[in-house]
């Protein structure tokens, strides 16, 4: 009976032993007979190029926008957008009516103390004149004290170098309306210089012209004295070759004559040395107004706005009559249109992969945009917060290598800074690389259809591809992993759709 329970049970236990074993038989021979689908990609030569993506905003360099640089109102405009500017040009003209008002008041000022010291000028010169007459006088009449002449025809002759004093008088007032004239042809030129930049009346140039048509008919005048004088004196010295009789002068007399002549005299130099004090101060008090003029005019010139530098016009934000403020009223914006920059706000993750003189790709964000070459002109060594919660950037500038002449400044746009690059080597899809550990490596078919491993040493890794520095050769293919199932070694693989 015992002997009968245990054949059962042993043939139970070899029936459940045997049943494994063709489970895990079935279960290997299923497993070694799948068939996975796969594609295959190949190394192939190419470009790696690791880079950041950032976006920044387009500028001109050197872009600038000038306020205004002193209060008053837009007088005129002179430049439009899209301009090209030179150094020194002018941009724009401002009107401030107290500096104009100033500026006029010492104008009218100048030339009341030119007339008040031209004036004073004619006056010295008459009494140079009539020193002149005095001390030839006086020497004549010393000359005869003493003794009598009663001869008429030394009267006469006294008469013709009176005569010829007066010639001498009037060719001297001859010879002041000729400068006369002079200074009233320059005055009007002037005038007429000052009318055209509009600093004055146009009926201020009217009397000026006045003025000299006075002037000129004064010249005139005084040049027919002195023909009338030539005359008068022609015949005297007729007369004087006919007269044979003396002239007899009192001792007296001419004592008498002398001394008033003497007393004259005095009186004239007095007179003259109090003209010639009140020119030289005269001469003082114009330079005194001719200074002040010049810094009127040298603050009127603060009206007008110059381009600083050589540059184009990128916006005019005023127009004629408006009112400006000084330092705060921004007039137009310049920028030097020979060299384009893009400014960046960098991660500070991202600055400290960037280094000085860098490759850059610059395109407008969006679909089939132009691509502009430049490389990093400048970068930050200190981040900066914005308002907020803002993160923390790190300002940088990009130069375009040429100026694109498309790029619009103000616009934003892509970058992308190459931070490293291997030109034409070995490159293979990312998605087909594997790691195991720290080991990279890569599926292959071997010539039976088993999936393989493959060991491979990686260089420099860009977004889709990677550089493959050894363990597999150009043209070589590898497979794909396919998402939806794994790969073992042996596993039998075909190439998708074959």
């Amino acid at each position: 009976m015992k002997q009968g329970v245990k054949w059962i049970v042993g043939s139970a236990v070899f029936a459940t032993v045997s049943m494994g074993g063709w489970l895990v038989y079935g279960w290997n021979f299923n497993r070694s007979s799948e068939v996975v689908e796969v594609r295959l990609t190949a190394v192939t030569r190419d470009d790696v190029v690791n880079l950041i993506n950032e976006s920044g905003v387009v500028e001109l360099a050197d872009q600038q926008t000038l306020n205004a640089p002193v209060d008053g109102s837009v007088e005129r405009v002179l430049v439009s957008v899209g301009d090209r500017i030179s150094a020194g040009e002018q941009l724009i003209i401002l009107r401030d009516p107290e500096r104009l008002t100033k500026l006029a008041e010492r104008q009218l000022e100048i030339k009341k103390q030119e007339v008040t010291l031209a004036s004073q000028r004619q006056q010295v010169s008459s009494l140079e004149i009539q020193r002149q007459i005095a001390t030839r006088r006086l020497e004549e009449l010393l000359a005869q004290y003493g003794s009598v002449d009663e001869n008429e025809l030394q009267e006469r002759q006294l008469q013709i170098k009176e005569a010829k004093l007066n010639l001498a008088n009037l060719q001297a007032a001859v010879t002041e309306a000729q400068e006369d004239v002079i200074a009233q042809e320059s005055r009007l030129q002037r005038d007429e210089e000052v009318f055209a930049r509009g600093f004055i009346a146009e009926n201020e140039v009217q009397q000026q012209r006045n003025q000299l048509r006075t002037a000129k008919k004064g010249l005139r005048e005084a040049q027919l004295e002195v023909e009338k004088e030539k005359i008068r004196l022609q015949t005297l010295e007729l007369q004087a070759d006919n007269l044979q009789q003396n002239i007899k002068f009192a001792v007296s007399e001419a004592q008498n004559t002398i001394n008033e002549a003497n007393s004259r005299l005095q009186q004239v130099e007095s007179s003259l040395q109090g003209a010639q004090l009140e020119v030289r101060q005269g001469v003082i008090d114009l330079e005194k107004l001719q200074v002040e003029l010049q810094k009127s005019e040298q603050e009127l010139q603060q009206n007008i706005v110059s381009a600083p530098t050589s540059a184009m016009v990128l916006g005019v934000n005023v127009k004629k009559g408006d009112v400006v403020q000084q330092s705060t009223s921004p007039l137009l914006t310049l920028g030097n249109p020979q060299r384009e920059v893009v400014k960046l706000q960098l991660s500070t993750l991202n600055a400290q992969k960037v280094q000085l003189g860098q490759i850059a790709r610059i395109s407008i964000i969006g679909p089939n945009a132009t691509t502009f070459t430049g490389k990093v002109k400048e970068l930050s060594r200190q981040a900066t917060r914005g308002d907020g919660n803002q993160q923390a950037t790190v300002s940088a500038i990009v130069e375009l290598d040429q100026p694109s002449n498309t790029l619009i400044p103000g616009s934003q746009v892509s970058v992308e800074i190459v931070l490293q690059q291997q030109q034409n080597v070995p490159v293979l899809s990312i998605e087909a690389i594997q790691t195991m550990g720290s080991q990279p490596f890569v599926w292959v078919m071997d010539d039976l259809g088993k999936a393989t491993k493959q060991s491979v040493e990686l260089g420099l890794e860009g977004l889709t591809k990677v550089e493959i520095k050894s363990g597999l050769e150009v043209d070589e293919e590898v497979i794909l992993p396919p998402l939806e199932s794994g790969l073992e070694p042996g596993i039998t693989v075909v190439v998708d759709g074959q």
